[in-house]
């Protein structure tokens, strides 16, 4: 069940978390108001024990994520939360830094990629990069 936080308030616990998830590392999360599209910084605030488990609204049961290891997190537990998806996330980390040095579109450099399997996309990626 999602918090009923103000705005505020969320951007608040944001400021706390120094703006930075907790899995990944990833610097500069946003709200969804100031994101401008790029889903991949935009901050969500996550149950470490999902609720659905026991878990409370209890600031110190609360993280900052990027959007992306939310999503992959979903209901699992902080130490259940597969490390293989640091791959994936990876990638998506690189294919914005290769639209931001290079100019190609990102559903461009999607549709090039779709074809590999993450791994393989990682490996690609960081050899352009």
């Amino acid at each position: 069940m999602a918090l009923k936080w103000s705005y505020k308030r969320r951007e608040e616990f944001a400021d706390l978390s120094a703006r930075k998830c907790a899995h990944c590392g990833v610097e500069g999360l946003v709200s969804k108001r100031e994101a401008n599209g790029n889903e991949s910084l935009t901050y969500n605030i996550d149950h470490i024990i999902p609720q659905a488990s026991g878990g409370t609204d209890d600031i110190d049961n609360l993280q900052l994520l990027c959007r992306p290891c939310n999503a992959a997190k979903s209901a699992l537990n902080t130490e259940e939360f597969p490390s293989h998806y640091d791959c994936k996330h990876e990638v998506e980390r690189m294919k914005i830094e290769l639209e931001e040095t290079t100019g190609l579109d990102n559903e461009y450099i999607e549709r090039m990629l779709r074809t590999f399997s993450i791994k393989d996309r990682y490996h690609v990626l960081s050899k352009l990069l």
